[in-house]
């Protein structure tokens, strides 16, 4: 995480080394959300980096299917009050179940 030069207002993606940053940068950007609510991270997605080690090719991708590509990207999900993340493909036919970054509410 880093913080942003004066005038900068916010950027559109981020490229992680290993799947396993991106629960730190998706709860940096819950936690800030909780703080500044009309912070907008609607457009925000993120992305596995090719160069990864956690990189791999797709049959789908030597098929000439690239719309059923490995989920490397990830984007936010919000169901009313929650807010989540998960992976998805660029195409967003491929997606993974839902990592929760807050409890779920209370029944009543």
């Amino acid at each position: 995480f880093c913080i942003l030069p004066a005038g900068v207002y916010g950027g559109w993606g981020y490229k992680f080394q290993h799947i396993s940053d991106a629960i730190d940068v998706a709860r940096t950007y819950y936690l800030i959300r909780k703080q500044r609510s009309d912070l907008l991270i609607e457009d925000w997605q993120g992305e596995l980096s090719e160069d990864s080690l956690d990189w791999y090719d797709s049959p789908a991708d030597e098929l000439g299917e690239p719309e059923h590509s490995p989920p490397f990207n990830i984007i936010f999900v919000q169901a009313g009050p929650r807010m989540g993340y998960r992976w998805q493909n660029a195409y967003y036919l491929e997606t993974c179940e839902v990592n929760w970054l807050d409890p779920e509410p209370r029944k009543e």
